[in-house]
C-alpha cells in the first residue's frame, strides 16, 4: 500500500509555520492510497502552554478530522523518539515516503538508514544546521523557503 509516515518535532519548528509544516508534509501524500500516519512530538502537558492548542488548530485546519497522534516528550527526549518510533513503525508497517520535520543534523542517521531501506524520505527543517540532513534526504525543504512561500 502507498502510505507517508510523518513525523514533526514541534519543538524545533517555529510556531509561525506550524501551518505551513503540516501542508507542506501533508502535500506529499495527496495521491497515496491511504491516508498518512502522524505523530507531533512535544512537551504538551502544561495546560497554559498555547502550543499545543496552536499546533491543534493548525491541524484541524489543514486536515479535517484526518487523525494525528500527539506524542507526549521533552524537547531534549524528541529527537530520540521520534527514531525509535521511526524504525519501530517501518518494522510493521512498509512506509512508500517519510517525512521528517523539525530537523537538523540530529536527523541526519535516521534519514540515511530510511533512505538506505529504501524509502523515500523528504525533511523540512532549518537550513543554517542542516548540511548532513539535508544530504540524507532525498528531497529537502527548509524553513526559510517556507517562509517565503507563505508570505
Amino acid at each position: 500500500m502507498n502510505r507517508t509516515l510523518i513525523l514533526v518535532n514541534a519543538a524545533q519548528t517555529p510556531d509561525d509555520l506550524a501551518r505551513v509544516v503540516i501542508d507542506k508534509a501533508i502535500e506529499s501524500s495527496r495521491n497515496a492510497e491511504a491516508d498518512p500516519l502522524v505523530f507531533l512530538y512535544g512537551d504538551w502537558t502544561d495546560p497554559e502552554d498555547e502550543k499545543f492548542n496552536k499546533w491543534l488548530d493548525k491541524w484541524v485546519l489543514s486536515c479535517g478530522t484526518q487523525s494525528v497522534n500527539f506524542v507526549d516528550v521533552r524537547a531534549y527526549e524528541a529527537i530520540v523518539q521520534m527514531t525509535v518510533d521511526a524504525m519501530e513503525l517501518c518494522e510493521k508497517e512498509d512506509f512508500t515516503r517519510i517525512v521528517l520535520v523539525g530537523g537538523d543534523a540530529d536527523f541526519s542517521r535516521l534519514a540515511y538508514r530510511l533512505k538506505k531501506s529504501g524509502t523515500r524520505v523528504e525533511g523540512i527543517g532549518s537550513a543554517e544546521r542542516a548540511d548532513d540532513f539535508l544530504a540524507s534526504c532525498d528531497f529537502w525543504t527548509s524553513y526559510e523557503m517556507l517562509r517565503d512561500r507563505d508570505e
